[in-house]
């Protein structure tokens, strides 16, 4: 087709081989982050922290995808995951493509801000449209299985987290080495750094205070 864009499930935009309800959530062009680095390595989500979730969306049709953008979801599998009444939209609901997508192309969409208080399992849903070839997510308002809805649109694709304790001594760290990668002025990065280098120390001594 002219559009055809998807989220690779790794059956690149095909709909061979079946993926049954144990091996559907396992999207690799679905991950997270722990801060907002456009790094493209998943990391399980931080209860209690927020999470940055990025889409890739690529276009395996013969002309550009105009206006492309990504919808976010999640929901608890012990729900039974049936759309649409089991998901909700992430904090960041939606995002748009920085451009159009050429065909053959792909684009990084993200992040899409998002939490969870607690810790243990849940499932992310991605969809993903453009003008020409609309998400069924989009136009499918009753109630139906996610295993019946998200196998047979290439538009959709699921990938299943594990949210872990955070330790909040080593996200101290994390957030100093963040802070270092935003071009920041010298001296405002250092004052700020500086601070969490020495809360990070005192956590690391029991010092909660």
């Amino acid at each position: 087709p002219l559009v055809d864009v998807y989220v690779d499930d790794g059956r690149s935009g095909i709909y061979e081989p079946f993926l049954s309800d144990t091996d559907l959530a396992n999207a690799g062009d679905v991950w997270n982050r722990h801060f907002p680095d456009g790094g493209t390595v998943h990391q399980e989500p931080l209860a209690g922290f927020p999470g940055y979730g990025y889409v890739r969306v690529r276009n395996r049709g013969t002309g550009a995808a105009a206006d492309a953008s990504v919808k976010l979801f999640s929901a608890d599998p012990a729900s039974g995951l049936e759309w649409p009444a089991a998901w909700t939209p992430t904090t960041t609901a939606e995002l748009a493509a920085p451009g159009p997508i050429a065909a053959g192309g792909e684009a990084g969409i993200g992040p899409f801000s998002w939490s969870t208080p607690s810790p243990g399992p849940v499932s992310l849903l991605a969809s993903a449209s453009a003008t020409g070839d609309a998400s069924n997510a989009d136009t499918i308002t009753a109630a139906i299985a996610h295993w019946r809805l998200v196998p047979f649109d290439n538009n959709l694709a699921m990938r299943d987290v594990d949210v872990v304790t955070a330790d909040p001594c080593q996200q101290m760290g994390a957030l100093a080495t963040y802070i270092d990668s935003l071009g920041l002025p010298r001296g405002l990065r250092q004052s700020l750094t500086a601070k969490l280098h020495n809360a990070q120390r005192d956590c690391q001594r029991g010092h909660a205070t």
